[in-house]
């Protein structure tokens, strides 16, 4: 009769310890779906507040570096007829202006 109770109470260890084994395994799955879940959820808010850029950007960046093209093409004829003309100073500010420019 004892080595029926421990028998009984041996396996009873080995059940729970199973048990256990399982139950682990069953919460890292549930923990690992969760994280996957909460990466998916910020996914889809970083798209949700996503901007596209308005329609007419191209052009209007188009337009823009036309303006500073022909800015920059004023300022080279303007060098030029400082230098015909011998107007250094003239030619200084407007070397201001091109270093201003590239900063």
């Amino acid at each position: 009769m004892q080595r029926r109770v421990a028998s009984q109470v041996g396996l009873e260890e080995e059940i729970m310890a199973k048990v256990d084994e399982q139950y682990n395994h069953l919460k890292g799955i549930i923990d690992e779906q969760k994280e996957g879940a909460k990466n998916i959820i910020r996914n889809l808010e970083s798209v949700q507040n996503y901007r596209p850029p308005p329609q007419n950007f191209t052009i209007e960046t188009l337009e823009d570096l036309n303006t500073f093209s022909t800015q920059v093409d004023k300022m080279i004829q303007s060098m030029k007829s400082n230098l015909s003309t011998s107007q250094f100073l003239e030619i200084l500010k407007q070397k201001k202006a091109v270093e201003d420019y590239q900063n």
